[in-house]
């Protein structure tokens, strides 16, 4: 007895069948593959965020700087005013360079660390000191800028060359320390360690004075149209908190404003935590 073939139009029903379940199953795993990473970015954040508490404790409960700057002359063996960013202060209390990195970084680089004296993690290559490890956590340094002599900021937890004291921080589990940023850093490289001024919004809040919130752009990497999903975790991302414990968030649950478009509270404003 012959069996009978599967016509043409059976075998295009079947193929359809399989390419809509393709369709349906492929975002999933996509999405549970960058769950999985979310985890463990998550994990390393709250390493750093246990480390920076960690050298807070030590350091008469202060905050380390975001990063060091010269204001007068630059020292010999260096090329920048920036020096030793809050990543190369912490690094004694994690001695793993490798959790700076969020395993959903898009960016590898690698820096030259000749002139960076402070880069103790500096590998030699091709007889030149390089500094291959990623960094892809920013600090908040306020929305006020820098001014030499200034004694830091009021909004911010982590500037330059200041840190807030653990004192002055009526609500550390509310206050955002630190957030993923990818844009292709190293560990030791003193520029792109904080959120600073401009990508802040000084907006006005129910306690009669302007606060800072995050520029959604500064969020996105500067770049509102940037594909999320790809960048960062289903459309959030992992923060460090001033208390030292690290979660996911969107960012719409930073900051809440009330019927007439005042700031109630923000993450990003010491002064106006939840």
């Amino acid at each position: 007895m012959h069996r009978k073939a599967f016509t043409l139009i059976e075998l295009l029903v079947v193929i359809a069948i399989i390419a809509i379940l393709a369709a349906i199953l492929f975002p999933v795993f996509a999405q549970a593959r960058e769950k999985a990473r979310q985890a463990a970015c998550l994990s390393h954040e709250k390493q750093v965020g246990l480390a920076i508490y960690m050298y807070a404790q030590d350091w008469d409960e202060t905050f380390p700087p975001s990063r060091f700057r010269f204001d007068d002359t630059v020292p010999p063996g260096y090329t920048s005013r920036n020096h030793t960013p809050w990543s190369v202060t912490v690094l004694p209390y994690i001695k793993n360079a490798g959790v700076f990195e969020c395993p959903s970084n898009p960016y590898k680089v690698t820096n030259d660390a000749t002139n960076w004296p402070w880069c103790t993690t500096a590998q030699i290559e091709n007889g030149l000191r390089v500094d291959k490890y990623q960094r892809t956590v920013v600090t908040n340094g306020g929305m006020e800028n820098y001014v030499p002599g200034a004694p830091g900021t009021v909004s911010g937890v982590m500037s330059v060359n200041w840190g807030a004291n653990l004192a002055s921080l009526e609500k550390p589990a509310g206050i955002a320390l630190a957030i993923e940023r990818y844009e292709g850093r190293t560990l030791c490289q003193a520029t792109g360690v904080h959120f600073m001024g401009g990508d802040f919004l000084s907006l006005p809040s129910v306690a009669g004075f302007n606060v800072a919130v995050l520029y959604e752009p500064a969020w996105w990497n500067y770049d509102p149209t940037v594909n999320t999903e790809k960048y960062y975790h289903n459309g959030g991302m992992n923060l460090i908190f001033a208390d030292g414990h690290a979660k996911w968030t969107r960012y719409k649950q930073t900051f809440a404003l009330d019927a007439n478009g005042l700031v109630v509270w923000t993450m990003w404003d010491r002064r106006l935590a939840p």
